[in-house]
């Protein structure tokens, strides 16, 4: 499949990478209970397909090549990894990877994915657990959704936050 203009600098493993991160965030959250929720799984696939439809979104396309794969994708990250506590060093440095090919786009571009990667772990961190509606994302979610082990895009001068 073609790369899209926004990642037209960036080779096909590249943009591989950046497909399969929301599979790394989703199980890199599921490694704080050791198992990969069904609540979790469904709110992950539906917020990547959401997003492929989402008229504005400069990514469409991008999400439509993530969803496609998605769900192949997890089983085939959790029979490589897992999502015991131990796994979790392993999706952070693979998390990590992201940070020269995010700084190869353009700065706009580059804050536009970061912020969808967080706003992503923010939902799969909320999508269970709690009690009625408190108390829903855990001290070690807490830790990770903030994503740390990528480097935050700063806005450009131009751009509106």
């Amino acid at each position: 499949m073609a790369i899209m203009t926004y990642f037209e600098n960036l080779d096909q493993s590249e943009v591989t990478q950046l497909e399969d991160a929301f599979t790394w965030i989703y199980l890199l959250l599921a490694t704080t209970t050791e198992k990969a929720g069904s609540l979790e799984q469904q709110e992950a696939l539906h917020t990547v397909k959401v997003r492929g439809y989402e008229e504005n979104h400069l990514f469409y396309q991008f999400y439509d090549q993530v969803h496609a794969k998605m769900e192949v994708n997890i089983q085939s990250w959790m029979d490589r990894m897992g999502v015991k506590h131990n796994a979790a060093e392993n999706y952070e440095r693979l998390l990590t990877q992201l940070n020269p090919i995010l700084a190869k786009l353009k700065p706009p571009v580059a804050r536009r994915m970061y912020k969808d990667y967080l706003s992503y772990a923010y939902r799969i961190a909320n999508a269970s657990g709690g009690f009625l509606g408190f108390g829903r994302i855990s001290k070690a979610e807490h830790d990770l959704i903030g994503l740390p082990m990528i480097t935050p895009i700063a806005p450009v001068e131009d751009e509106e936050e």
